[in-house]
């Protein structure tokens, strides 16, 4: 009798332990599943040409990025201050990725903000491009004019994807954008790309802000973040680590971001190991990557 006692506890054990382990993965599975986003400035070239003669000619450069984005695998990746040369490199060595890109200016060597999706895992429902400009839709700056003058910015560029996961026909929006630098210039931008956003749809914002969390007391920040929140919150120790560097590990900025809304942060990782991984800087700015659950 006691033998049969223990018996039929050994059974009760074993039946709960697998309904328990059958109830957190349903669990698991009903949050969602994993979608990695990376966002990198790849960095142009020297206006100057100083870095040509350098280990950080974009020649030199072109491999490291390469295995930056193929060691990490990204499900989507928006990249900044791509030209033609990155571009062509990128498409040839990932074929298994798809992309959108329109360029943000009409110079002999443009740049522009392209978004790469893998082919096997998206279908692509919508795409588009606005110029933060007078004219969105159309090429060009952003001109304003004050006490001393009319003033033009350099054309800035938001490109964006709308992509339906293939496993569970989920839908989300991506926005990359590279921000420029005067004060009038990033607010006019800042509102025009809240005025994109859909409202109600899980969204997605990357890019090169070129602005702190704490410029301007916070401004420009808040203004996003009154809207989206900063995946670097969930990763309390990832707050504070510099993006961008400018080819000296010691200079401090933290200027780029990926903003989510309507998705759930699983980690946020700066990829600031460029010097350990090939000995020299694959860009100007360590690229940022975040895994959500959706």
């Amino acid at each position: 009798m006691k033998k049969m006692l223990v018996l039929i506890f050994v059974l009760l054990l074993l039946i709960s332990l697998l309904f328990v382990g059958c109830k957190k993965e349903s669990t698991e599975k009903e949050e969602g599943e994993i979608l990695s986003i990376m966002s990198y400035n790849v960095r142009c070239f020297s206006l100057t040409g100083k870095d040509e003669l350098t280990v950080n000619a974009l020649t030199n450069r072109l491999p490291r990025i390469k295995d930056r984005i193929s060691w990490e695998n990204p499900d989507v990746f928006g990249l900044q201050e791509c030209i033609p040369a990155h571009y062509s490199f990128l498409c040839e060595n990932f074929p298994e990725y798809d992309s959108h890109l329109v360029y943000r200016d009409a110079r002999e060597v443009p740049e522009g903000t392209p978004i790469f999706w893998k082919k096997d895992k998206f279908v692509l429902l919508d795409k588009g491009a606005f110029w933060h400009s007078n004219n969105p839709e159309e090429m060009g700056p952003y001109t304003y004019v004050d006490e001393s003058g009319e003033h033009s910015s350099l054309n800035r560029i938001t490109t964006w994807v709308k992509l339906q996961r293939k496993s569970d026909l989920k839908e989300f929006y991506y926005f990359n954008t590279h921000m420029g630098f005067d004060h009038p210039e990033v607010v006019y931008s800042l509102d025009l790309i809240k005025s994109r956003l859909p409202k109600d749809a899980p969204v997605l914002l990357s890019g090169d802000f070129n602005f702190s969390e704490e410029e301007r007391e916070g401004e420009y920040y808040n203004t996003l973040t009154a809207l989206l929140q900063d995946s670097r919150y969930a990763e309390d120790n990832m707050r504070g680590i510099k993006t961008f560097h400018g080819y000296d590990a010691e200079t401090p900025n933290e200027i780029d971001f990926i903003f989510y809304r309507n998705l759930k942060v699983k980690s946020h990782r700066v990829l600031n190991t460029d010097l350990e991984d090939f000995y020299n800087f694959a860009s100007d700015h360590y690229a940022v990557i975040c895994e959500f659950v959706f």
